[in-house]
């Protein structure tokens, strides 16, 4: 959606790579950009590591299973196969 709205610019991709370096925007991986912080950590946990479920204490927490909260997401994963 970022290069989306930087179709006015000629190289989008060097404007996307100034507003990092600016702190504008926040790289997570390649092609993957938060761009404000109204975005939900486990959206972004999702979003890095695909496809994946939130797994383990975020999880229980969530769903009032454990009393602790918990503030970490975790992803998993099957493994992936590379060819």
């Amino acid at each position: 959606m970022l290069k989306q709205d930087l179709t006015a610019y000629k190289a989008p991709d060097m404007k996307i790579k100034r507003m990092a370096d600016r702190r504008e925007v926040i790289k997570l991986k390649k092609n993957l950009y938060e761009t404000g912080s109204t975005v939900s950590g486990y959206l972004e946990a999702a979003a890095i590591c695909t496809p994946s479920y939130l797994s383990f204490d975020y999880a229980l927490s969530c769903h009032g299973l454990i009393p602790e909260g918990a503030k970490i997401y975790t992803s998993a994963t099957c493994p992936k196969r590379k060819k």
